[in-house]
């Protein structure tokens, strides 16, 4: 049995006036970080993880029983949407593979939990259905949205 090993990438490194200019990973260009294979995923983990981070700042200030009603609660969602679906038509692609589409679903669903007010134990379709955001995987390609 014969087995092939993997490539060796032999890096390529370039001088321009003196400057030596070194090949990178992944490169972040007018706010999206575009891998050397442009699968997105390392972009769409560090835009959910921004999203969690403004969760978070603006949960502090909306307890989970009282506080604002639905309408100012609907704010904090459309807050994590921004975030989360900035350049969306550049990688939307990206959300066929099952990692990222559960990794931005996942910061969906803590928001949409917040909205209304609700506990972890209530399902995602019922927790859609409450706040009255329906499901929107769909929107992704010039409409974009996650599930």
């Amino acid at each position: 049995m014969h087995t092939k090993r993997p490539r060796k990438r032999s890096t390529v490194n370039f001088e321009i006036n003196g400057t030596r200019i070194t090949p990178v990973k992944s490169i972040r260009y007018l706010g999206v970080i575009l891998s050397e294979r442009l699968n997105f995923g390392e972009h769409i983990k560090k835009t959910s993880e921004k999203a969690e981070k403004k969760m978070s700042a603006l949960t502090r200030i909306l307890p989970n029983i009282g506080g604002p009603g639905m309408p100012g609660r609907r704010i904090l969602y459309g807050v994590v949407e921004s975030v989360i679906l900035y350049a969306a038509p550049v990688w939307y692609m990206a959300l066929d593979i099952h990692r990222n589409l559960e990794r931005l679903q996942s910061v969906q669903r803590r928001a949409l939990l917040k909205v209304a007010s609700g506990y972890r134990t209530i399902s995602t379709a019922a927790i859609q259905v409450i706040t009255g955001i329906p499901p929107n995987r769909n929107t992704s390609g010039g409409e974009t949205s996650l599930t």
